[in-house]
């Protein structure tokens, strides 16, 4: 938060996500071309989910430059005004090769007597898989006021 009045606030945010689930190996083929079953780079996905968490970084076939592509980013800027009205915009990215979202965001929120509806409207860019006029709707209570 970069502006604090009794009135208005204005906040930055920036999140960075990776999942931490196994990167799909390349499997060798036959003279068919179909899978034979035996891993020609990468790691076995057979894993348990602690292994899987821990091995998640360095477990991609095509090294550190795949490792990296599967981390999605998101920023934006909130404006509040006595912390019961939000105007909100924003943009988030993720690698054409690991699930093609890229879009602008906008929207507002209302915040009366601990419920919050959110509203935001979603635009594709960079050709991304999302669909088109996209619109979420979030609805929120919190039985105590908070006041930051």
């Amino acid at each position: 938060t970069f502006v604090r009045t009794e009135d208005h606030k204005f906040t930055l945010a920036l999140d960075v996500n990776k999942l931490l689930v196994p990167t799909p190996p390349i499997y060798k083929l036959d003279p068919d071309g179909i899978p034979t079953g035996e891993i020609e780079k990468g790691k076995d996905p057979d894993r348990s989910v602690v292994e899987s968490i821990f091995t998640s970084f360095s477990d991609a076939p095509g090294g550190f430059r795949e490792e990296v592509s599967e981390f999605s980013f998101a920023g934006g800027i909130e404006y509040a005004y006595q912390n019961n009205f939000f105007v909100r915009t924003g943009y988030f990215y993720e690698d054409p090769a690991k699930g093609n979202r890229q879009q602008f965001s906008a929207g507002f929120g209302v915040r009366v007597q601990g419920f919050q509806l959110d509203f935001a409207y979603l635009v594709p860019t960079g050709g991304s898989l999302r669909q088109r006029k996209s619109m979420n709707f979030t609805i929120m209570y919190t039985p105590f006021r908070d006041n930051r």
